[in-house]
């Protein structure tokens, strides 16, 4: 379904632990695996310190074609998201945080595919996860969320519920999952959002848990990866199962007519 004009944005931040090497598996894999629709790429460049270490990146995002966009590194990403985005005319708006890799051929036209009007938001993984623990205002679970790494969505929309300025990780933590988060926000104007899967299906949250996605046996229908599903990946088979149970619950055998739809 055509949307009008697609920006996907790529954090690349230059304070993060072996920044070129995060720049270059995504750069591999972005080359590897078509995106299958047309999109305009914005690198993002945040947190650089010197000029010598942002020409290194440079150098290496140079395989492929982007426009640069320039943030300093006193926001987290998905305020750099924000600040980026009020630069664009694009209708529509994709994130990738820097340990995102696109996992499968025609990842962009994939999540588009499934995105439509009465769609605010598609992503290649969700959670049930809280952190309730952690945070007493933070919903508990099952706390229905998109995850932030890999989304497509209406530039108006991250305009309107994304803030300028995410300081610190409780911050960001809210706007992805918390009591008003952007996955919330959908529901509460009858919208839906949809994990879109390797395998091209659009899969609406009471099927999440056995969409084959995030922390679900071998992720084997993941569209994009990221350092949380690798990590995932790595581990043992209970790890993976104490894991997964943490953050599905009993919904990984479920009766889900509790969700939205």
């Amino acid at each position: 379904m055509s949307q009008g004009r697609l920006a996907f944005l790529y954090v690349a931040r230059g304070r993060d632990t072996e920044p070129l090497l995060r720049f270059k598996r995504f750069v591999s894999a972005y080359q590897r695996h078509p995106a299958g629709a047309d999109h305009d790429l914005f690198i993002i460049f945040k947190g650089f310190d010197n000029a010598d270490d942002l020409a290194k990146a440079k150098t290496i995002f140079s395989a492929i074609h982007y426009k640069a966009i320039s943030t300093d590194d006193d926001n987290f990403d998905l305020g750099a998201y924000r600040v980026a985005a009020e630069e664009l005319t694009h209708d529509l708006v994709g994130l990738l945080n820097s340990n995102a890799e696109p996992n499968s051929h025609g990842w962009i036209a994939k999540l588009l595919n499934n995105f439509g009007p009465t769609v605010g938001a598609v992503g290649a993984t969700g959670s049930f996860e809280s952190l309730h623990g952690l945070d007493y205002t933070i919903p508990p679970f099952p706390n229905v969320h998109l995850r932030s790494n890999s989304l497509i969505m209406r530039r108006t929309d991250l305009l309107a519920m994304f803030p300028k300025r995410i300081p610190n990780k409780y911050s960001a933590f809210h706007v992805e999952s918390g009591p008003n988060s952007f996955t919330r926000q959908f529901f509460e104007r009858g919208q839906s959002v949809l994990v879109v899967g390797a395998d091209g299906r659009g899969y609406p949250v009471p099927r999440w848990p056995d969409s084959r996605t995030f922390r679900q046996g071998v992720q084997e229908n993941l569209l994009v990866h990221d350092n949380v599903t690798r990590t995932y990946d790595a581990m043992s088979f209970d790890r993976k199962k104490e894991i997964s149970e943490g953050t599905w619950g009993k919904y990984i055998e479920p009766e889900f007519s509790i969700f939205p739809r």
